[in-house]
């Protein structure tokens, strides 16, 4: 059995400077995007949050590791952009990587972690944290304001990895494919 890990990528966005304006690709291009944190939890214990170049990647290296994404289209291509910017870094590889978004849709859940929480594990999650957080880079914030957010990070890489652990048998695999 393979073992299971969510990642969850930060980064800074404004009015400007986000998805919405220069869609995905461009947006992990820009000058000021700044991919400052992973948030990780897996089915092994295992737990991080920080910034990704002080994570060791080897440790969920592989066919043993299944990766998961509450947005694995944004999360794969932050992936894909740190390993064009330290190849030598961000060398793991998942077995396979899955959406859980894609999973609670197929389950006719809305998309959002927040709602998916609310609908399947009866968990109220506030995005307060998030909204906090537009306009804000990582070095300028408050030492209480990065623990926030570093808290926010983790709660949502955790809840994440337990709507996979409940629900994730009732996703077919071949939903699973037409979602990768």
């Amino acid at each position: 059995m393979s073992n299971i890990i969510v990642l969850d990528f930060e980064t800074y966005y404004d009015k400007e400077v986000s998805i919405t304006v220069q869609g995905t690709w461009h947006y992990l291009r820009h000058p000021k995007c700044d991919i400052y944190m992973v948030s990780i939890a897996t089915s092994t214990g295992m737990t991080y949050v920080g910034h990704p170049a002080d994570f060791d990647w080897s440790q969920i290296d592989g066919e043993n590791w299944t990766w998961l994404s509450q947005n694995a289209s944004f999360d794969g291509q932050v992936y894909a952009r740190l390993q064009e910017l330290a190849p030598e870094r961000y060398r793991a590889k998942p077995a396979e990587w899955h959406c859980t978004a894609d999973m609670t849709a197929y389950l006719g859940y809305p998309r959002s972690l927040k709602e998916a929480c609310k609908h399947l594990l009866k968990i109220e999650l506030s995005k307060d944290t998030r909204d906090k957080m537009k306009g804000q880079r990582w070095e300028a914030m408050s030492e209480e304001f990065q623990a926030e957010v570093s808290e926010y990070a983790l709660r949502d890489a955790v809840y994440c990895l337990q709507l996979w652990m409940e629900h994730s048998h009732k996703w077919p695999a071949w939903e699973r494919e037409l979602s990768v």
